[in-house]
């Protein structure tokens, strides 16, 4: 059961992995056209939409059933005492404790990115 638990935790990163692939060829070919108005507009909304990602993974989990909070916790005493843990532990626990701040920092430099190349490109 561990295995095939393994193998949705990689073919979950596998299709995030084809989504950012997917949306920086957009955001090249963007570059490469010199279409900055599409460009900045990308970035900025980008960045609000990893930022909201961010809360509903959040909130998804927040809201899930207690057994999901009880798992954290034996994962945890795992780290403590120095088992193995999973992969599909591991990301559970990255979920539940990091994704909001990593989204947040993602997004922030994302919509910033947009406004300089607004401000590059429409102020200067």
């Amino acid at each position: 059961m561990k295995t095939l638990e393994n193998i949705m935790a990689y073919i979950f990163v596998s299709i995030y992995l084809c989504v950012i692939y997917l949306w920086g060829r957009e955001i090249l070919s963007l570059f490469l056209k010199k279409d900055y108005e599409i460009l900045f507009l990308a970035f900025i909304v980008s960045g609000i939409v990893v930022m909201i990602f961010g809360y509903w993974v959040k909130l998804r989990l927040a809201s899930s059933q207690l057994d999901a909070k009880e798992e954290i916790e034996l994962i945890k005493i795992k780290i403590i005492s120095k088992e193995k843990i999973t992969l599909r532990e591991r990301l559970g626990l990255f979920l539940y404790e990091d994704n909001v701040k990593i989204c947040n920092r993602i997004g922030i430099i994302l919509i910033s990115i947009g406004a300089i190349i607004y401000i590059l490109k429409n102020i200067l």
